[in-house]
């Protein structure tokens, strides 16, 4: 099956989502649309950072496209960060699992 970056995305939000409750940015987005939220905020950032550079490029950058790419800066960390915390936090389930699969062995457990 080809890597979904959508689904890998939206994995990782959701994760965070049921692991921060209500504090979570994307908390009042019910699940069935969480895959195009995130999809939709993403093409954005990524057309305000295209439309960055292509002011950057002619020497003639507005205000309002700076803050926007800011503003598409910040999102792009946060789903970053989004995928930091699932991946540390699915390492630490399947380290615990382990040890618990370690010590049913060692005591003989199936």
């Amino acid at each position: 099956m080809p890597f979904n970056k959508t689904l890998d995305h939206v994995a990782a939000v959701s994760l965070c989502r049921r692991l921060e409750g209500n504090q979570h940015a994307f908390a009042a987005v019910d699940e069935g649309s969480l895959a195009r939220v995130v999809e939709a905020h993403l093409e954005w950032a990524q057309t305000k950072m295209q439309d960055l550079l292509a002011q950057h490029n002619s020497d003639a950058v507005s205000p309002s496209n700076q803050a926007d790419a800011k503003h598409a800066m910040a999102f792009v960390q946060w789903l970053i960060n989004q995928h930091l915390v699932a991946q540390s936090y699915l390492q630490t389930v399947a380290t615990a699992h382990r040890a618990e699969a370690m010590t049913a062995v060692a005591a003989g457990s199936p």
